[in-house]
């Protein structure tokens, strides 16, 4: 009995032994299921089972997603988002060309009416100056006439006007003088900015006494964006070192001041008005008969009331007939003490001319002109001032700052007048007629032809003008490479000043 008592114990022990071993493995495997590896080509982070083929119930590979380390919407942080314009390191050149940096934050420049503050750095021979300012675009045809979307589209490539917070020299400019306001000219192509530069060049050695814009070939950077070759140059305006006239206050009503105009087909506006040419016919130097178109002219110094406008316009219509009656009929006509017609006794035609007319400018600039050929002389961007302020202005009328030679030295350059004769039958049919009345009219006369002979001589004898072309012949041979073209333009003038020697020097 006591034997069996102990098997019992034994088995029952047994019992309870297996019964614990089992409970434990049953409590084990509820706490730590089994890990799976991950299928080839997903992130081993996850711990997410692969989509599975509802049929086969086996792993699918994905048809349109790309493995998560080459995600289609992101890409890699190291690369820009492919919306994004890449930024644009432009490789500058400071070797020979001045480099001119326009920044204005990324803003654009689009506007003809609106400036956009801007820096503007200028850099020659390892110098660099900045300083604060606003840009905007101008120009006519060449800035397309103001379309902004136009000007978007040409990729900045118009010219530019630059207005500094404070008066700042640009390059040693103008005798190292200081102003606010500059310009910036595009060279397109030969009669582009190679024509500005070398008819500005000739006008400073020609011009005795009045104002003719500095200039110095630039490379131009706005907003990092490579532009090419730019003239940058001075701004036509009233200052005390360029034309020097004086000007009403804001409050001045007096008709008696500075004005200062240009004959402008161009613009429409309250600063306009309209020279009839004494609505004459006249037979220029080539022998051409024709009558002369009405011009507009529009006021670029201060005025404040219309009746300021007007009493200019009468002005210039009657200092015109003045010089049509001379020299057309042989008249002597003056300016009484209101300033209305008379004709005068004792007084011969050409001294009533020289009463009214500076011709030291006038002659200046008859040469200039006649020298290149500007296709454009009568029909914009030709100025004139005139200050009547008493005590202080010498009350003629002033040929001054000569502009805009983008469309020169076409045609003939011997045989032929070009500034004092009517623009080309094809050319007014085509274009217009864009003829100067001052000089056809001017020319005309033995007087004045006798004041350009005696001038031409002096400027031949000192190599006034062969040193302007020599010079620009050497400004052309180191910035040709940048694309600029012109050799032609030198070229011409050369034969043109060869051919106005026989006539001028006879």
């Amino acid at each position: 009995m006591k034997k069996n008592s102990i098997y019992i114990f034994i088995f029952l022990t047994l019992i309870a032994v297996i019964l614990i071993i089992c409970s434990v493995g049953i409590f084990i495997r509820g706490q730590a299921p089994a890990v799976t590896e991950p299928p080839a080509g997903t992130d081993s982070d996850s711990h997410t089972d692969p989509p599975t083929d509802p049929i086969t119930d086996s792993p699918t590979e994905p048809a349109t997603e790309p493995p998560a380390t080459e995600p289609v919407t992101e890409p890699p942080e190291t690369e820009p988002p492919e919306t994004e314009p890449p930024v644009r390191t432009p490789e500058i050149d400071y070797t020979d060309l001045p480099a001119v940096l326009i920044d204005t934050g990324g803003v654009g420049v689009v506007s003809k009416k609106n400036y956009v503050a801007c820096t503007v750095s200028v850099t020659e021979d390892g110098t660099t100056s900045a300083a604060s300012a606003q840009v905007r675009v101008r120009g006519n045809s060449s800035a397309y006439y103001g379309n902004e979307e136009k000007i978007a589209a040409s990729g900045g490539h118009v010219p530019y006007k630059i207005k500094f917070d404070v008066k700042t020299n640009v390059l040693g400019m103008h005798d190292g003088k200081d102003f606010r306001d500059w310009v910036l000219l595009r060279a397109d192509d030969e009669s582009g900015t190679i024509g500005n530069d070398v008819t500005l060049r000739l006008g400073r050695a020609i011009l005795r006494n009045e104002y003719c814009s500095d200039g110095r070939f630039v490379r131009l950077y706005l907003n990092g964006v490579d532009l090419g070759i730019y003239l940058f140059c001075e701004q036509n305006e009233v200052k005390k070192n360029r034309v020097n006239i004086n000007e009403p206050d804001e409050t001045s009503t007096d008709v008696l001041t500075g004005y200062y105009f240009e004959i402008e087909n161009y613009l429409k506006g309250e600063t306009l008005f309209l020279n009839k040419y004494a609505s004459a016919t006249v037979t220029d130097v080539e022998g051409v008969t024709r009558t002369f178109e009405p011009t507009n002219y529009s006021i670029k110094s201060q005025i404040n009331t219309d009746e300021q406008r007007r009493f200019i316009g009468d002005y210039v219509n009657s200092v015109f007939q003045i010089l049509y009656e001379a020299v057309e009929n042989g008249r002597a006509f003056g300016f009484d003490g209101d300033y209305k017609l008379r004709e005068l006794d004792g007084v011969s035609a050409g001294d009533a001319v020289a009463a009214v007319i500076d011709l030291d400018s006038a002659v200046d600039m008859y040469i200039l002109y006649e020298l290149v050929h500007d296709y454009d002389i009568g029909d914009g961007s030709f100025f004139m001032y005139v200050d009547l302020t008493p005590g202080l202005g010498d009350g003629k009328l002033h040929f001054t700052s000569p502009w805009d030679f983008d469309w020169i030295c076409h045609g003939d350059s011997t045989g032929r007048f070009w500034a004092s004769a009517f623009s080309e039958d094809w050319f007014y049919k085509k274009y217009g007629d864009r003829t100067n009345p001052w000089f056809v009219v001017l020319y005309k006369a033995d007087w004045f032809r006798a004041l350009v002979c005696e001038r031409w001589g002096e400027l031949r004898a000192t190599n006034a003008i062969g040193a302007a072309l020599e010079e620009e012949r050497l400004v052309y041979s180191l910035y040709k490479k940048y694309g600029l073209g012109g050799s032609g333009i030198i070229t011409w003038i050369e034969k043109r000043s060869g051919w106005l020697d026989t006539v001028w020097q006879a």
